[in-house]
């Protein structure tokens, strides 16, 4: 026998059952980007990884994948100056939710530096990740051995293993790229991606 004392009122459940999904949805969290690097007047395709454990940490409750509304998923400049240095195209969702990739159209006079920014889904943002704008490095011209992103004049890769020079010309010989670790404050070796 039903206890209609006990039961809560037809509207509640109706409310309960229409916000209770909205509210237990998870905030979008960014695990890494890769690459996390760009040069003035160049235009970088970059990957906005979830933890792989998260799917839907992306979708703004559709289930679609590709290009979303602005209104539904953006990603947003944490400083609005930054919009003078970098332009970001809008987000093409995929891989369960886990992937958006966009470009990072960097202003050809921008100064150098980090541009911070984070992923707004459906009002929710996520944890703040940094694109950097660096110049080029110069590498040895026709050297015959090498490790590439070891230092020196070898270059550096990024935290997420990247690098831009602006040229790579290289001799007949051995070359390898470093496999040093290049953020330790990350789990796993990043000197492999």
């Amino acid at each position: 026998m039903i206890d209609r004392q006990r039961m809560p009122p037809v509207w509640l459940s109706l409310l309960l059952g229409l916000w209770l999904p909205l509210l237990m949805q998870a905030q979008p969290t960014i695990s890494y980007i890769i690459p996390d690097i760009g040069a003035p007047g160049m235009n970088t395709y970059v990957e906005i990884i979830a933890p792989v454990n998260s799917p839907g940490s992306f979708d703004p409750g559709s289930g679609q994948s590709g290009v979303l509304p602005l209104s539904e998923l953006s990603i947003d400049l944490v400083n609005p100056a930054d919009s003078q240095r970098v332009v970001i195209s809008p987000g093409a969702v995929s891989w369960d939710g886990r992937l958006i990739g966009c470009q990072f159209f960097v202003h050809p006079d921008a100064t150098t530096g980090p541009v911070p920014f984070r992923v707004r889904v459906n009002g929710a943002n996520s944890n703040v990740d940094t694109f950097f704008i660096l110049r080029p490095q110069s590498l040895p011209i026709g050297a015959n051995s090498g490790v590439l992103g070891s230092g020196g004049p070898w270059g550096t890769r990024s935290k997420r293993g990247a690098m831009i020079v602006d040229s790579l010309i290289l001799g007949a010989g051995s070359f390898s790229v470093a496999r040093t670790d290049t953020d330790p404050t990350t789990p796993g070796n990043q000197g492999y991606l």
